[in-house]
């Protein structure tokens, strides 16, 4: 079987099934992530159409400020850092906890210094970004009187931008589980050798993500039954279930191969090395490679 993990070159189709790849290579691995997948689903569906109505029909008082609020947020974050952790072991190539997929470990505690780190500079970059882009927004808006059209097709270069460089951080995270220890940086940096590949794979999966998204919210009314949960009126009526698991599973989807595309550039940087600096002179390592 071709090592999929030992590869020196980043290609949009290999980064676009990656995921795919992975799967279709350790299946039986897959198969118990995709049950644990499959079991929160069903718990959150289950949940939000039933107990949670049922919950806010009590109309509790202050439980927002008590326990039971905080216990729900840490457990939600664990559960998140969880499946994150095991979903990038998985496409890194490392082995798959036997029965429950899921545990709690080194790993999950790197993983978890890793989204932080890439969360606060993405944070950073998208203030930054609104710095500079509010007040042209406002002189074409405000002074020059711009039509939406021409307000979006204005913001769409700067858009563009900030979207790869705000998702090039999630690179270091897939390359931290690769490598074992913090590589933030080191996977942001090594984006650089295949940026135009890695631009258009995820333009590429977010225009497919969108068009999706957009076809079944037109369908189902995805987002309206969401509000309703949110305000505990679901009723936990056949098609709210039917749309809030098919949304579920939907969003995971999109996630998983979001994810493909990160350890793709991530398994790169790491069997070519680190990027050299600029003016340093060419990568003698991704020179022989290419």
């Amino acid at each position: 079987m071709t090592d999929i993990y030992n590869i020196d070159r980043f290609t949009i189709t290999g980064a676009l099934s990656r995921f795919v790849r992975t799967v279709a290579a350790r299946p039986a691995e897959a198969a118990r992530l995709i049950a644990m997948d499959a079991a929160v689903i069903g718990l959150f569906t289950g949940f939000a159409c039933f107990a949670w109505p049922a919950f806010m029909a009590t109309k509790p008082a202050g439980w927002q400020q008590g326990p039971l609020a905080a216990c729900a947020i840490i457990g939600a974050l664990l559960a998140l850092l969880m499946w994150e952790a095991a979903w990038q072991r998985f496409l890194a190539g490392k082995p798959t906890r036997a029965g429950l997929p899921w545990r709690l470990g080194e790993e999950e505690g790197l993983m978890l210094g890793a989204l932080v780190v890439a969360w606060l500079l993405i944070s950073i970059v998208g203030i930054c970004g609104m710095i500079v882009v509010m007040p042209f927004g406002l002189l074409l808006s405000e002074g020059l009187g711009a039509s939406p059209a021409v307000m979006t097709l204005a913001g769409a270069p700067v858009f563009l931008i900030l979207f790869v460089i705000i998702y090039r951080f999630m690179c270091g995270v897939a390359l931290t589980m690769v490598r074992g220890q913090m590589s933030v940086f080191h996977g942001f940096g090594g984006v650089r050798r295949h940026l135009w590949g890695f631009a258009a794979a995820m333009l590429f999966l977010g225009a497919v993500n969108w068009i999706v998204f957009e076809l079944f919210n037109g369908v189902a009314n995805a987002p309206a039954r969401f509000d309703n949960v949110i305000a505990g009126r679901s009723g936990g009526s056949m098609l709210s279930v039917a749309a809030i698991a098919a949304y579920l599973a939907l969003s995971a989807l999109s996630a998983h191969l979001f994810r493909g595309i990160y350890m793709e550039s991530a398994l790169v940087t790491a069997n070519l090395g680190p990027v050299p600096e600029r003016g340093s002179g060419p990568d003698p390592v991704s020179t022989l490679a290419h």
